[in-house]
């Protein structure tokens, strides 16, 4: 599952994903197992929300590694 594998990358529980979206954990839970399948719109609000993610983990990472020199 692509919600999952994105998730655990950036080190997110179902629940800190959840909260993220003000949605149970069990939402995603469901979307990951396959209970539940997203909407259009939970598509396009995961797949922004998990961008911003990767980009803000990106800055802090090269803003790290720019204090070493």
């Amino acid at each position: 599952n692509n919600i999952a594998k994105e998730r655990q990358a950036l080190g997110l529980t179902q629940e800190q994903l959840a909260k993220l979206f003000g949605w149970r954990q069990s939402r995603i839970s469901n979307y990951e197992n396959g209970t539940r399948q997203p909407g259009l719109p939970e598509c396009r609000l995961i797949v922004e929300k998990l961008n911003e993610l990767v980009a803000f983990a990106l800055l802090i990472a090269f803003s790290r590694q720019k204090a070493r020199f």
